[in-house]
């Protein structure tokens, strides 16, 4: 993860702010607030061919007074600290799971801290899943469904 999360920030010209982190088994992605057009919130991924150009954010695209307060420093995130919670997560659950993917944001209106989501899913084929939460040091916050 953290040569993945280097390239990215490299590619975006190291970003002051970003608004989220996605972590997939075999990509990342990477939307933050661009740096020669700080009015646009533009998204970058990689994957094993490397990182793709940059293109519009599909959810949030702009910054504007809804977006602005998502924003954090990349600093924030640690990437040791994500991939401790990706390891700890499946042990939060009293049924075998498995790691689906990892979500690093401010979770709005329900939260103002940079959180870390790992997302789960059952391994027995039951519906369903659920998340565990960490803070950006790697503590556990909350265990939900």
């Amino acid at each position: 993860l953290e040569g993945a999360y280097t390239d990215l920030l490299a590619a975006a010209r190291t970003p002051a702010e970003i608004i989220e982190l996605s972590v997939y088994e075999d990509r990342a992605i990477l939307a933050y607030r661009d740096p020669v057009d700080p009015e646009h919130i533009d998204r970058r991924t990689w994957d094993a061919d490397g990182v793709d150009p940059a293109t519009p954010n599909p959810i949030h695209d702009r910054v504007t007074s809804d977006t602005a307060p998502r924003l954090f420093s990349p600093s924030e995130i640690d990437p040791g600290a994500v991939t401790a919670a990706i390891a700890d997560a499946p042990g939060r659950y009293d049924v075998p799971v498995e790691v689906t993917h990892v979500i690093v944001e401010r979770f709005l209106p329900f939260d103002e801290r940079v959180l870390i989501r790992v997302y789960v899913s059952p391994l027995d084929g039951r519906s369903g899943g659920g998340y565990a939460s960490y803070d950006t040091a790697g503590t556990h916050v909350e265990t939900c469904c």
